[in-house]
């Protein structure tokens, strides 16, 4: 064989090798995107638990953040929520809601 049927050789032996891996990605595509759809609804089902909204008000729930076209922001850090959800679910004041007392 010439060399230059040896360097063909070698091209299209790698070309099949690249076309092999190719398709070995392509066939695992498909599942990885099943399991990040899957952990993105195990996620959205936890923060909608997260609500402890009952079962039954949370499809209007939805529609109303669906109505509104954004999502609800989270409570600012200095809400008193967000300080109970941060704990043990004890509210802890700051200064300023000392001082109004």
């Amino acid at each position: 064989m010439s060399q230059l049927a040896q360097k063909t050789k070698r091209i299209v032996d790698e070309i099949e090798r690249a076309k092999a891996k190719i398709a070995e990605l392509q066939a695992l595509i498909p599942e990885l995107e099943r399991k990040k759809t899957a952990l993105e609804n195990d996620e959205i089902v936890r923060v909608i638990r997260s609500l402890n909204i009952p079962m039954s008000d949370i499809p209007e729930f939805l529609e109303g953040i669906r109505a509104v076209g954004a999502p609800p922001s989270a409570p600012p850090r200095d809400d008193p929520r967000a300080r109970m959800e941060a704990g043990n679910g004890a509210e802890k004041s700051t200064p300023e809601e000392e001082n109004d007392v």
